[in-house]
């Protein structure tokens, strides 16, 4: 039986070295061109503030790796059947998260801020089991509603840099 060699300082695998990808074509299709940022719902314990914060620190972090990259930073998704205080924390993160985005877009273009969170309460305050099976994580058919302005604007920029 053929084993595995045994990884160590010494003994390192190339594969898991990270390498940047050489670009032979020349045309740099291999720079990133869209990032999408959608992080921060499960942050328990957090205050909307907090969450908010690191939010900002991530957004500046990508910005400066990646400057000429479209960021595309959505919202929280809200969260729970019923209204609850983890769903009104999301909304307070989201207003948060507007004022940080346009706040960094004035020194970097490349930032937006798209709204993934519309349209999934309903008029009763509760969410729809066809969206989050589980009040929380997002069906394919919420899947497709919430992301469908993420994709149209991340298919948009990739068709003005290769076409």
């Amino acid at each position: 039986m053929n084993s595995l060699p045994v990884i160590s300082e010494e003994n390192i695998n190339p594969a898991a070295i990270p390498k940047p990808v050489d670009d032979v074509q020349g045309d740099n299709r291999w720079w990133t061109q869209v990032i999408v940022l959608h992080v921060g719902t499960n942050n328990f314990g957090h205050t909307a503030e907090q969450i908010a914060g690191g939010l900002k620190e991530i957004i500046i972090a990508i910005t400066k790796e990646k400057p000429s990259a479209l960021l595309l930073v959505t919202t929280l998704l809200p969260r729970g059947l019923n209204p609850n205080p983890l769903r009104v924390r999301n909304a307070a993160v989201n207003v948060l998260l507007e004022d940080i985005v346009i706040e960094l877009s004035k020194t970097n273009a490349n930032v937006e801020l798209i709204k993934i969170d519309q349209g999934f309460i309903l008029p009763s305050g509760l969410i729809s089991r066809k969206d989050f099976f589980d009040f929380l994580h997002l069906t394919n058919e919420g899947y497709k509603k919430a992301f469908e302005n993420v994709h149209e604007r991340a298919k948009s920029k990739l068709m003005d840099f290769c076409c």
